[in-house]
């Protein structure tokens, strides 16, 4: 599926403020973008509002209710493994590793304890912790604030390695503001200390049990009339519509009413095409990932999940990789009485769309067969490329440095 070239490339003639106002109503989902519309047309007269029906909470019935609460921490993250991993005993520990969290999605106990526990070997054990290190939210079972910031700059798009050198040891000293790097200018350090600042400390803490939260789904996936899985939007609220009274004062000789009209025409109009243009593209990028995941979705088959990055989505649809995870961050899809995050749907970046996953599945399988001799970055890299899997060396270095370590 790819939108047409016209459609992708208008948010580039838009201007300015436009451009941000549809990047903010890009990256909300139902339930924020209903305030968003709410404070809208409060703020313009010429808008009508159109009634967005009821609180979804109050609207769901109590089968519903049941699926649209919010899941705790260990419910989101053990339906995730169930659906990535075929692993037995990886399940297995994974779960016990996934009920070992603290609130704000750290793995506190002491791993001795926890091997013994599990009666796991290490190498088990470190499988299991990489797998559910994996999952959303970035940065859970973390054993420490160096580990989980870690795992967030790891999972990013874009490699970040002073960042990582500085989360991984130098905290202290950024948190004493006596940070120095020999060979790194202060501007540099700065923009990775914002970059270190950004990101999340408490990765679990938005599973708060004390609080009760409502997933309302964008998305309803079901079976259209050709058999096949399709895409649809749910939930979406109402746009509101110009008032045609307003209009004729357009006409009006006072100009100061006629340029206070065009302006909140104008915004009007803006606003109302920054709807249209989220509707369309959530609805792209939705169809897409459930035309991919088809035999994942229906075979409920762990580990099935094909290859299909943020970057890949990007590509197939035209739009860029920004608008793509604005687009997906935060949105959640229906199938058949679950609901889940649409990330699910999207597998982490890896070379020609192979995921992170496959390709460290892959890597542990070679090293299973060398029967203890040493194999080299260069060496893996080499049959993995043999195989279709082209990696560079240095991500093949990140990949066993970050889940095959205790393996090796």
């Amino acid at each position: 599926m790819r939108i047409e070239p016209q459609a992708a490339s208008r948010l580039e003639a838009m201007p300015v403020a436009l451009i941000a106002q549809s990047v903010t109503v890009l990256a909300q989902n139902a339930e924020s973008l209903r305030r968003t519309i709410d404070a809208f047309v409060l703020g313009n007269p010429l808008l009508e509002y159109a009634p967005a029906g009821p609180n979804p909470a109050e609207a769901l019935d109590i089968a519903e209710l049941a699926v649209a609460r919010r899941a705790t921490l260990a419910e989101h993250l053990g339906m995730q493994l169930r659906i990535a991993e075929r692993d037995p005993e990886v399940l297995r520990i994974g779960r016990m590793i996934i009920e070992s969290l603290d609130k704000y999605g750290y793995l506190r106990e002491h791993t001795e304890d926890m091997l013994r526990a599990a009666h796991a070997s290490p190498a088990a054990f470190a499988r299991a912790l990489a797998a559910v290190q994996a999952l959303e939210p970035c940065g859970v079972a973390a054993r420490s604030l160096g580990e989980c910031l870690a795992l967030q700059l790891r999972a990013r798009t874009a490699p970040e390695p002073l960042a990582l050198e500085i989360v991984t040891g130098h905290l202290e000293e950024m948190a004493a503001g006596t940070l120095r790097l020999p060979g790194h200018a202060a501007e540099e350090i700065e923009a990775a200390c914002r970059l270190i600042r950004s990101l999340n400390p408490r990765p679990g803490a938005a599973f708060d049990q004390d609080v009760i939260h409502y997933v309302v789904p964008d998305v309803r996936i079901a079976r259209g009339e050709s058999g096949r899985l399709c895409a649809s939007l749910i939930n979406q609220p109402a746009p509101p519509a110009i008032a045609p009274q307003y209009m004729e004062y357009l006409k009006a000789e006072d100009e100061p009413q006629r340029q206070y009209v065009r302006d909140n025409l104008m915004q009007a109009r803006s606003f109302l095409f920054a709807l249209k243009e989220r509707a369309e593209t959530l609805l792209a990028i939705a169809s897409l990932a459930v035309a991919v995941q088809e035999e994942y979705l229906t075979a409920r088959e762990p580990g099935a999940l094909r290859p299909l990055t943020m970057t890949a989505a990007a590509r197939k649809t035209g739009l860029s990789l920004s608008t793509v995870s604005r687009t997906v961050n935060g949105k959640y899809a229906e199938f058949e009485g679950r609901v889940f995050p649409l990330r699910m749907l999207f597998t982490a970046g890896g070379k020609d769309g192979h995921s992170r996953e496959a390709i460290v599945r892959r890597m542990r399988a070679l090293l299973s067969t060398a029967n203890g001799e040493p194999m080299s970055d260069a060496r893996l890299a080499a049959l993995l490329a043999a195989e279709g899997m082209p990696v560079s060396r240095r991500t093949v270095n990140k990949y066993r440095n970050a889940f095959l370590k205790i393996d090796n």
